[in-house]
C-alpha cells in the first residue's frame, strides 16, 4: 500500500503516459483520466483473429482509440489494427525497434568465439520454445538433412524439458536451452545461418535484427511483420520442412551467397537498427 502511494504521488509530476502493450493501456487508459495525462501505447504484436470473440475485438477497440496515439512495430500490425480493431488511421503510426550495435555487430569472418561449433554448418534456432514457432518443423528437418547439418537451439519456453530429451536422440541437435541477451552474440557469431520457423504471424522478430547487426543471414517463414525486418540480409519461404531443406542446402552449397547474405545484413542493420530509431518518440514527445 505504501509503495503504490508513493508510485501515485510520483505519477503526477509525469506529462506522457507510455503503455507497452494492451494489458498496460488499459490500466492507462484509466490513470490517464484520473491524472490528465497524455496516454501513448505501442503495440509489439499480431494477435490471431481466430482466438479473439467480438467483446474482445470491441474491447482492444475502446482502449486504443482512446489513446492520444498508438505506435505499432510493423505494416502487419497496422493493417490489422486499422482494419480489424478499426483504431483511427490518424492515431496510429509505425516505429522500429533500435539495437546497442556495439554488443550486436559483426566480427571477422571465419571466427566462431564457440569453439564446439567450429568446422560445423550450424542452422540457429533463438526464439520461445513453443508450437508456433515451429520447433517440431526443425526436428522433421533433422531426420532429412545430410549429417554434416547441425540445428542448435536456443530459447525457453513450455516445451523446453520435452524438446531438450528429444535432442538427445539427434546427434545433430545441439540443445543450448536459454541464453542472456548479452551472451546471445557469441552464438550468433559461431552460427552459419539463423532459422526462424514460425508457424504464426509474427509482430517483426527482434532476434531476426540482432542476427543481422552479427553478420548472420535468415532463412524465416514469410509471416507477419518478419518480411519488415527481413529485407536484404535473409531468404523467406512459407513455412515447411522441404522449402527449410531445400534453402538450407541451398545456402551450405553456395557460401558466395551466404557471404553476400551476411553483408546485405550488416548494411541493413547498420542504417535501419540504430539508436536513431527512438527519434520517432522524441519528436511525438516534443509535439505535445
Amino acid at each position: 500500500g505504501i509503495y503504490s502511494f508513493y508510485f501515485l504521488m510520483k505519477f503526477r509530476t509525469l506529462d506522457i503516459i507510455h503503455a507497452q502493450g494492451i494489458t498496460a493501456a488499459f490500466i492507462g487508459k484509466f490513470l490517464k483520466k484520473i491524472f490528465r495525462k497524455k496516454l501513448i501505447v505501442n503495440i509489439h504484436s499480431v494477435y490471431d483473429q481466430k482466438i479473439l470473440s467480438s467483446v474482445q475485438v470491441r474491447f482492444v477497440s475502446w482502449i486504443l482509440n482512446g489513446a492520444d496515439h498508438v505506435f505499432v512495430l510493423s505494416k502487419a500490425i497496422w493493417a490489422q489494427h486499422v482494419n480489424y480493431f478499426k483504431i483511427l488511421p490518424e492515431r496510429i503510426s509505425r516505429f522500429r525497434y533500435w539495437l546497442d550495435l556495439s554488443i550486436f555487430h559483426p566480427i571477422a569472418s571465419g571466427q566462431k568465439p564457440i569453439a564446439s561449433w567450429q568446422g560445423k554448418f550450424v542452422v540457429l534456432f533463438v526464439g520461445r520454445l513453443l508450437s508456433i514457432k515451429g520447433v517440431d518443423l526443425l526436428f522433421e528437418m533433422v531426420e532429412k538433412l545430410p549429417s554434416d547439418i547441425y540445428i542448435a537451439m536456443v530459447g525457453e519456453g513450455s516445451r523446453r524439458a520435452e524438446l531438450e530429451h528429444k535432442s538427445k536422440a539427434f546427434s545433430q541437435v545441439m540443445f543450448v536451452g536459454p541464453v542472456r541477451n548479452q551472451d546471445l552474440p557469441a552464438y550468433l557469431w559461431s552460427a552459419d545461418l539463423l532459422i526462424m520457423p514460425s508457424l504464426y504471424k509474427e509482430g517483426y522478430g527482434r532476434v531476426n535484427m540482432e542476427a543481422q547487426a552479427c553478420g548472420l543471414p535468415i532463412l524465416a517463414s514469410n509471416r507477419g511483420g518478419i518480411g519488415e525486418v527481413v529485407q536484404e540480409g535473409g531468404i523467406l519461404v512459407e513455412p515447411t520442412v522441404q522449402n527449410f531443406i531445400e534453402k538450407v542446402l541451398e545456402l551450405k552449397n553456395n557460401p558466395q551467397k551466404l557471404a553476400d547474405l551476411r553483408q546485405k545484413a550488416i548494411r541493413f542493420a547498420e542504417a535501419n537498427f540504430s539508436e536513431k530509431n527512438i527519434e520517432v518518440f522524441e519528436n511525438y514527445y516534443n509535439q505535445l
